[in-house]
């Protein structure tokens, strides 16, 4: 079985979506669906820019930065019920951050270059893949691989200083639940009734924690014709008043978030797979003493840091032919 790591990323949302094969008008009901196929093989691009400005010291300061993840979407096997077993394998990655003290520029294209430190997650989950069990309806079902994933990034890891600290990320990146999450992200987003244009459907998330906080999704099917499904998305981000302090410097601080977006997400009719979505988010974050905490002077608690993202998902498929018998291990 081949091996996967995956990195955090940013918040967002994507829409995975099948007609019933019938011309639809606009007046039509349609329960939307995935709908998987043996063979089919997929590469994802997804590419997150950033701009995030703070104040420091009483000088406002920006930093640009923008990251890219490409990764392989190949379905080994579907089960009777639609369910399907996918190899998520990543193949490329990019880093870009320009700003006060900092200026990296990763691309995993150019193996002349070394890896700056920063960029070192991107680098080690290169030729790593986990295989993951999907229902039609986008929701995560089962992984498989995540043990071996570790033991494979644990022996790529440099002999640098904080090589510990890059290993113990690494195990909160390969979190179960935390994989779940960023996939169904992207995948989760079905009506769970049959809709027609005009339609909406929404979901509420709450991630619990110190960085927890609640998710509001909304999606209304914009236009729907032979060749393209058109959804448009809106978010609400808000703090989760249930998550507990987070303790920086010895102090404990509560985090507290709002922030909303918008976004386009295309839908090729025919297969069901995303051609490209577009999401525009911005969000606001700060910290300040928890009720109770320690009282003393810290710079902890300063103004609120703004983070303007525009992310980007396109879907190509991949031109090749159906390997006979090929399943996943482990089912």
């Amino acid at each position: 079985m081949r091996r996967a790591i995956v990195i955090r990323t940013f918040s967002s949302a994507a829409l995975v979506m099948l007609c019933c094969g019938q011309h639809c008008t606009a007046a039509e009901k349609v329960q939307y669906a995935m709908r998987f196929e043996a063979g089919k093989k997929y590469h994802l691009k997804k590419v997150i820019e950033q701009k995030v400005t703070r104040v420091i010291q009483g000088t406002e300061q920006t930093v640009q930065q923008m990251t890219k993840l490409g990764s392989n979407f190949n379905v080994q096997d579907v089960e009777q019920n639609g369910s399907a077993w996918i190899d998520y394998t990543y193949t490329e990655s990019a880093l870009k951050l320009k700003g006060p003290g900092v200026d990296v520029d990763f691309d995993s294209a150019k193996t002349d270059k070394p890896v700056p430190l920063q960029a070192i997650g991107l680098a080690l989950i290169l030729g790593e893949s986990f295989y993951v069990k999907m229902s039609p309806a986008g929701r995560v079902e089962k992984i498989n691989g995540l043990e071996s994933v570790l033991s494979s990034v644990r022996g790529k890891i440099p002999n640098v200083r904080g090589k510990e600290q890059i290993l113990e990320s690494m195990k909160q990146q390969l979190d179960e639940s935390r994989i779940t999450s960023e996939l169904e992200s992207f995948f989760a987003i079905y009506p769970d009734r049959a809709v027609s244009v005009g339609d909406s459907w929404s979901r509420r998330h709450v991630f619990p924690g110190p960085n927890g906080r609640i998710v509001e999704t909304k999606w209304q099917l914009k236009q729907a014709d032979d060749a393209v499904v058109r959804v448009q998305v809106s978010i609400e981000l808000n703090s989760n008043p249930d998550a507990g302090p987070v303790n920086i410097r010895g102090v404990k601080m509560q985090r507290e978030i709002s922030g909303s977006g918008t976004g386009l997400i295309e839908i090729n009719r025919s297969t069901g797979m995303i051609i490209r979505s577009k999401l525009t988010q911005d969000i606001v974050e700060q910290l300040r003493r928890a009720p109770g905490g320690a009282i003393r002077r810290s710079r902890t608690a300063g103004k609120p840091v703004k983070t303007h993202s525009v992310i980007t998902f396109e879907v190509t498929e991949q031109q090749t032919q159906q390997k006979q018998g090929q399943t996943a291990p482990d089912k």
